[in-house]
C-alpha cells in the first residue's frame, strides 16, 4: 500500500508539474521578447525628451505626444538619470516569482492532504473510489490548474499595463519658471530607496490599485475617500472663479488626480513608484484594458468561500483618454493634469516651488514618511498663504518610519508648526484599501479595513511669516 500511495503521489506530481511547466514556458516566451523590446527602446531612448534641451531650443516645456504630460526627476544619489525601464521588467519577473510560489505551495498542499487521506480514509488497492466524496487533494489538484489559470491571464494583462512610455525629463514649470534650486538636501537619503524597494512598488499592487482606482467594484471606497477629498477642495477654492493649482502626492494610478482634475482644477500628481507610474500612463491615455482576477492570491488567507478568488474585475470603468484631448495645435499641452514621477521630499523641498499650490491633498500617504517633519515641511513650502491640506487616511506608518505619532500628537506637530486645524475625525466605520466587501458580508472570515483620519487644514499668512525659513529641513535627521 505504501509503494501504491508513492507511485500515486509521483504520478499526480508528474501530471501537474507537466501543466505548470507549460505555462512555466509560455511565460519565459513572453518574458524574452518583453525583455527585447526593452532593451531595443532603452538603447534608443525613443521614450523620451530631456527637458532641459527643450526648454533651451524654445524657452518654455516640451513633451512627447500625450494627452498627459509625464515628467521624471531622477533621485539626486542616481548614477543614471535616465528613467530605469528595466525595473519594469524586474516587477513582471517579481510577479511571475510570486505566481510560482503561489503553486509551489498548493503543490505542497496536495501531497500533505494526499498522504493524510490515505492514513484517515484506509482502503482496498482495488476498491474504486468514484462513489467516495470529494477529499480535499481532489479539491487541491482542480485549485492548483484554475489558479494556473488566472495567475497566467493576469501576468499577460500586466504585460500591457507596466510597460515603458512617453516622458519629458526634469520637472514641470512653476508658474511660468523652470524649478530648481533645491532647499540644501532631503532629511533621510535613504528614503527613495527604502520607498521604492517596498512591497508597493509591484505588479501585485498594481493589480489591488486597479481594483480600487478604476473598476466599478472600488466605487464605493472612491465615494468614501476620494470624492470626500474633492468636497473639501470645493469648499474652500470654488473652480468657477479660478483653475487652483492642487498636489496630490502618492497618487498610484492617478484616479484621485483624474477626477479631481475634471473637477475644474489644475492638478499635478506626483508618485515615487516607476511601476505604479507605468500603469498610470496606460490607464490615463487609454491604453489599458482588461479583466484580472484580484482575489487569485488570497487563497491562503481567511477565505469562506473559495469560488470568491477567481472572481473577475473588468477595468477601467470609464476612459479617461476621452477628457484629454488636444487641439490640432497643441494648444492643450500643460492641460488640467500633469503627473511627475520622483520622491516627493526631494522634488518639493525645492525653492521654486515655496507658494506655488494653493492645497494638497494626501490620500492614504501621510503614513509612508520615513520622519514625518520632512513631509510637515514640504507641505508648507509648496502652500500658499491661505493654502489647504486635505488629509484622508489610517496611521499605519511604514517600516522604514522612524517617527510613529498617535493622531493627538500628529496633531499638536501640526499647530505647532503653523496649521490651523479646521476639520479632525476619525470614521466610525472601516473602508477596506482594495475595495469595499462589507456588501457581500461574507468574503472573509476576518474583515481588513482602515478607520481614515480625516482633516483639513489652513495655513495663514499670519503663521507662515511667524515660521522658519525652509532651508532648515536639511538640519533634521
Amino acid at each position: 500500500k505504501n509503494e501504491e500511495v508513492n507511485i500515486m503521489n509521483e504520478m499526480s506530481m508528474i501530471s501537474i508539474s507537466g501543466e505548470w511547466v507549460i505555462i512555466l514556458i509560455t511565460l519565459a516566451i513572453s518574458l524574452s521578447i518583453l525583455r527585447a523590446n526593452m532593451e531595443n527602446i532603452d538603447k534608443s531612448n525613443n521614450f523620451g525628451y530631456d527637458n532641459r534641451n527643450a526648454r533651451q531650443q524654445s524657452g518654455t516645456f516640451q513633451r512627447t505626444n500625450v494627452h498627459v504630460p509625464f515628467f521624471y526627476v531622477a533621485p539626486s544619489a542616481a548614477k543614471n538619470p535616465k528613467m530605469p525601464v528595466q525595473h519594469l521588467l524586474r516587477a513582471l519577473d517579481k510577479f511571475k516569482d510570486n505566481c510560482d510560489n503561489g503553486i509551489k505551495s498548493l503543490i505542497v498542499s496536495r501531497e500533505v492532504a494526499l498522504k493524510s487521506e490515505w492514513l484517515v480514509f484506509p482502503r482496498s488497492g482495488e476498491e474504486d473510489d468514484k462513489g467516495d466524496r470529494p477529499k480535499l487533494s481532489s479539491v487541491l489538484e482542480k485549485r492548483i490548474t484554475l489558479t494556473a489559470e488566472v495567475l497566467e491571464a493576469d501576468y499577460f494583462v500586466l504585460e500591457d499595463v507596466i510597460r515603458p512610455f512617453g516622458i519629458t525629463y526634469g520637472l514641470p514649470e512653476v508658474d511660468g519658471e523652470s524649478a530648481g534650486g533645491t532647499l540644501s538636501s532631503k532629511i533621510d537619503d535613504n528614503n527613495l530607496q527604502t520607498q521604492g524597494s517596498s512591497s508597493y512598488d509591484t505588479a501585485i499592487q498594481v493589480i489591488a490599485h486597479i481594483v480600487r482606482d478604476w473598476s466599478q467594484e472600488g466605487k464605493q471606497s472612491r465615494d468614501s475617500l476620494y470624492q470626500w477629498s474633492i468636497n473639501q477642495l470645493r469648499y474652500h477654492f470654488d473652480p468657477q472663479i479660478s483653475p487652483y493649482k492642487v498636489l496630490i502626492p502618492g497618487a498610484g494610478l492617478g484616479r484621485l488626480a483624474y477626477d479631481t482634475s475634471l473637477a475644474g482644477y489644475r492638478v499635478e500628481a506626483n508618485e515615487i513608484s516607476l511601476v505604479m507610474a507605468a500603469a498610470a500612463h496606460s490607464l490615463l491615455h487609454g491604453k489599458a484594458k482588461g479583466i484580472v482576477h484580484p482575489f487569485a492570491f488570497d487563497f491562503l488567507i481567511n477565505e469562506v468561500n473559495s469560488s470568491d478568488r477567481y472572481q473577475t474585475v473588468e477595468f477601467p470603468d470609464e476612459d479617461p483618454s476621452k477628457n484629454f484631448v488636444k487641439d490640432e495645435d497643441n494648444s492643450d499641452a500643460t492641460g488640467a493634469l500633469s503627473f511627475t514621477i520622483g520622491d516627493f521630499v526631494e522634488i518639493y523641498s525645492q525653492k521654486s516651488y515655496k507658494g506655488s499650490f494653493s492645497s494638497v491633498i494626501t490620500c492614504f500617504f501621510l503614513d509612508t514618511a520615513s520622519n514625518i517633519y520632512e513631509y510637515l515641511l514640504v507641505i508648507r513650502n509648496i502652500l500658499k498663504s491661505g493654502g489647504v491640506w486635505i488629509n484622508v487616511g489610517p496611521l499605519q506608518w511604514h517600516q522604514n518610519a522612524k517617527l510613529h505619532p498617535s493622531g493627538d500628537e500628529l496633531r499638536i506637530m501640526m499647530e505647532s508648526m503653523g496649521f490651523q486645524l479646521l476639520h479632525w475625525s476619525v470614521d466610525k466605520e472601516a473602508v477596506n484599501y482594495r475595495h469595499d466587501d462589507r456588501t457581500e458580508g461574507t468574503r472573509y472570515t476576518k474583515y481588513e479595513g482602515y478607520r481614515p483620519l480625516r482633516f483639513t487644514a489652513i495655513l495663514t499668512s499670519t503663521m507662515r511669516s511667524q515660521l522658519q525659513d525652509e532651508d532648515t529641513v536639511h538640519n533634521i535627521h
